[in-house]
């Protein structure tokens, strides 16, 4: 399966069949997803929309963990998760978001 972004629609794509899916809770204001970054350990999932706000839930999008608005607009340098996952029980993760520059 491949979660794939086009305007300010998100498709599930997987063998002859692609369906359109919407971020649980996720404001209709949030505009379109220009980045996204998954942990593979617990299939979770950051969106980032082009009017800076950092959707996290599951990557199944049934579940919002947080939605948080940047007041940032600039596409990101980068968007990854990071911690330690040392079993489900005993897990820290983070997102990191960085820019080159912030011009707003």
């Amino acid at each position: 399966e491949i979660l794939v972004s086009n305007n300010n629609k998100l498709y599930l794509i997987d063998r002859g069949s692609c369906s359109p899916k919407y971020p649980q809770r996720m404001m209709q204001s949030t505009g379109a997803v220009i980045e996204m970054s998954v942990l593979y350990k617990t299939l979770d999932i950051a969106l980032f929309s082009e009017n800076g706000f950092l959707w996290v839930g599951s990557s199944d999008l049934q579940c919002m963990y947080t939605e948080f608005d940047t007041c940032v607009t600039n596409r990101p340098s980068q968007l990854s998760w990071c911690g330690t996952y040392d079993s489900m029980i005993d897990m820290s993760a983070a997102i990191i978001l960085a820019w080159d520059a912030l011009n707003q």
